[in-house]
């Protein structure tokens, strides 16, 4: 009697074998298969991830990447100690860069103040996509008086570059900033309040400047 069960026959056993390594081989490379789908769908989920967080015009992170980092940088100062900035930036009269220009170049200042504003912040600092001409900077580790240095420095940047147009035209850019810092004795409402009231009066005064003065 053979190894199967029935009458050891050559041909038989041959048979068999040769079916369980086909089964194996195609075992294989369906194992392959689904392991660089899950691959596939791993990449898909974190790109979708990404995107979610991600301003698609500008290449920055969006409010709720925003927010997100907000809520950590919070709890990391919490425990430390330490202060941190927040400042709304506006780019200064862009309606009438929309109404001059159009859609297509409006976008084509949106991307450079994005670029221009993260060029010039320091490597712990983050800039957001806010609302359509509003930017959120936030600023790890400094009281009112240090996030208003690191901030005027992006102001002055921003001036600088001006934003060269396909056509060859140049236009100047510049922007607004209302500045707060959160501290322990501060919560994030008052602060957010604050640097939102502080970019009012920024506009309101003149624009192309940082205030920090008092609100109401």
């Amino acid at each position: 009697t053979s190894l199967f069960g029935g009458s050891e026959n050559p041909g038989d056993v041959y048979f068999i074998f040769a079916l369980l390594n086909g089964s194996i081989f195609i075992l294989y490379h369906v194992m392959q298969w689904v392991r660089l789908l899950l691959v596939e769908l791993l990449c898909k989920s974190e790109r979708l991830q990404e995107m979610a967080y991600t301003d698609f015009l500008t290449g920055i992170g969006n409010r709720r990447d925003f927010q997100n980092h907000l809520k950590w940088l919070q709890a990391q100062s919490e425990r430390s100690g330490e202060p941190f900035g927040i400042a709304l930036l506006e780019v200064d009269h862009f309606q009438d860069f929309c109404d001059a220009y159009g859609g297509r170049v409006s976008e084509i200042l949106l991307r450079h103040a994005a670029k221009t504003v993260n060029d010039a912040l320091r490597e712990t600092d983050r800039v957001f996509r806010w609302s359509n001409q509003q930017f959120a900077l936030l600023i790890p580790g400094v009281d009112l008086p240090s996030a208003r240095i690191v901030v005027e420095r992006v102001r002055r940047h921003v001036e600088r570059a001006r934003l060269f147009l396909p056509d060859g035209g140049v236009i100047p850019v510049t922007v607004s900033v209302g500045l707060d810092a959160w501290s322990r004795v501060s919560t994030l409402e008052e602060v957010m309040s604050n640097a939102d009231q502080r970019l009012y009066l920024a506009k309101k005064l003149g624009r192309n400047r940082v205030y920090t003065g008092a609100v109401n």
